[in-house]
C-alpha cells in the first residue's frame, strides 16, 4: 500500500528533494564537526586539509594547482580511475576463539602493499571504492578452499577501513602522486562499516517529512563514514527502495 504522506498530498511535490539536498548540505556541516584531527604518523587520515597535503584550503588549493601542473595525459588518465578494493587486499584466516567455533573459516582482508604501489604508484589510479565483498558459496560439490568447513570473509571494522586508507595513501605519497579518494556507499547509515547504525533509505524518510529524521540520519551516516576515513559518499540515493527492511 502507498504510505498516506504519499497519497495525493498537497504538500510541494518537489518536498522529497529538497529534503534530499538538505540531508547532504547538513552532512557536509557534520563532516567539519565529526572529521578526526591531523595526525602525521597515521598517513594524512582525518587531515581537513585532503589527507595532509596542506595546512589550509588555502596551501590545498595551491598544491593541488602545483600537482595538476606537473601531471602528464596519462598522469590524469590515472586520477579519472576508480578502482574496487578487492583489486588490491590479500586474505588471511582468522584464528578461531576457543569455544567461539560455529563451523566456519573466519576470513580477513587486508591491503597488499605491493599490489598498493603497482596501482597507486606506478599506474596512479585515483581514487578507490566498496568495501570487501562477501565470499560466495561454491556450486554443489565444488570445494571452497576451506576444507570441509565453509569460508566467510569478517567485514571491516572503521579502524581496518582506516588502516587500508593509510596504506593506500602512503603508496600514493611515495610516487608523488595526488591524494586518493576513498569512496563507499553510505545510503542508508555506513552500512558497511561493521558496528555502524542503519537507518531508512533516503526515500522513505522524505516521505515522512519528518526534518528532525532526515538530520538525524544524516548525521549518522556522516560520524560512522568519517569514523572510518572514508573522504566521499554516494549518496543520496534518489530511487525508489523496495528492500522492506529499510
Amino acid at each position: 500500500s502507498v504510505p498516506p504522506t504519499m497519497r495525493g498530498s498537497s504538500r510541494c511535490p518537489f518536498f522529497p528533494l529538497v529534503l534530499f539536498f538538505f540531508t547532504v548540505s547538513r552532512g557536509i556541516c557534520l563532516a567539519k564537526k565529526y572529521a578526526p584531527p591531523y595526525n602525521p604518523a597515521s598517513g594524512g587520515v582525518g587531515d581537513r586539509s585532503h589527507g595532509g597535503y596542506g595546512s589550509s584550503e588555502e596551501s590545498a588549493s595551491t598544491a593541488a594547482s602545483i600537482l595538476l601542473s606537473s601531471m602528464s595525459l596519462g598522469d590524469m588518465a590515472g586520477q579519472m580511475s576508480l578502482v574496487h578494493i578487492d583489486t588490491v587486499l590479500e586474505e588471511y584466516e582468522i584464528p578461531t576463539t576457543s569455544g567461539a567455533d560455529d563451523g566456519y573459516v573466519d576470513i580477513g582482508t587486508r591491503v597488499n602493499r605491493t599490489t598498493a604501489d603497482a596501482l597507486f604508484g606506478t599506474l596512479g589510479a585515483g581514487a578507490v571504492f566498496g568495501q570487501p565483498s562477501p565470499l560466495r558459496p561454491p556450486p554443489p560439490g565444488v570445494p571452497d578452499g576451506g576444507g570441509p568447513r565453509p569460508r566467510r570473509r569478517i567485514p571491516w571494522s572503521s579502524d581496518e577501513y582506516r588502516a587500508a586508507i593509510v596504506i593506500i595513501s602512503s603508496a600514493a605519497r611515495a610516487a608523488g602522486r595526488a591524494p586518493v579518494l576513498y569512496a563507499l556507499d553510505t545510503t542508508h547509515g555506513a552500512g558497511y562499516v561493521a558496528g555502524s547504525v542503519l537507518t531508512p533509505q533516503p526515500l522513505h524518510v522524505a516521505a515522512s517529512f519528518d526534518k528532525a529524521h532526515a538530520y538525524a540520519a544524516g548525521a549518522m551516516g556522516a560520524k560512522y563514514s568519517l569514523g572510518a576515513g572514508v573522504q566521499w559518499i554516494f549518496a543520496p540515493v534518489l530511487g525508489l527502495g523496495t528492500d522492506y527492511r529499510w
